[in-house]
């Protein structure tokens, strides 16, 4: 069959492919999610961040992972992101959630935080990380992402 499109034995094509795989395979393992690289810097971060600008309670995005927990004694609102991503090639099934942080005024003073998730037309709300309970690992391995560092 291979003799089709060029005179050359089928064992040769085996040994192009076992001397090929194995140095891809090496590097694929090294491949680490800048996602799961820019979470660790925050966790690291956050506390002297906030305590610079002088809050305790810290909003942001682009991590593509919603999260509403605790770092130290900050809270930590990440909406993950708003941008379209897809699961198949044709780019008709949506993933992931968009969601949104809301902070209002209680009835005794202090801002109450919470975040939600979109749901064309309803909104439902994400639950919150107790105070020193460990945010969810991820899997820090990603194809098809630059090698980086892993996440401390």
């Amino acid at each position: 069959m291979l003799n089709l499109f060029a005179d050359i034995s089928l064992w040769w094509t085996f040994f192009v492919a076992a001397v090929a795989i194995p140095p891809f395979l090496f590097y694929a393992r090294g491949v680490i999610s800048d996602v799961v690289e820019v979470e660790g810097t925050i966790r690291k971060r956050l506390s002297t961040a906030a305590d610079i600008v002088g809050t305790k309670r810290v909003v942001m995005g682009h991590t593509h992972r919603a999260l509403h927990g605790f770092v130290d004694d900050v809270e930590y609102l990440n909406t993950g992101t708003w941008s379209a991503a897809y699961t198949d090639l044709e780019c008709t099934i949506p993933s992931g959630s968009k969601c949104f942080a809301r902070i209002q005024p209680t009835q005794d003073g202090p801002r109450e935080s919470v975040l939600l998730e979109w749901l064309d037309p309803d909104v439902s709300v994400l639950p919150r990380l107790a105070p020193g309970e460990a945010f969810p690992q991820r899997n820090a391995r990603s194809p098809g992402r630059k090698a980086g560092k892993p996440a401390a």
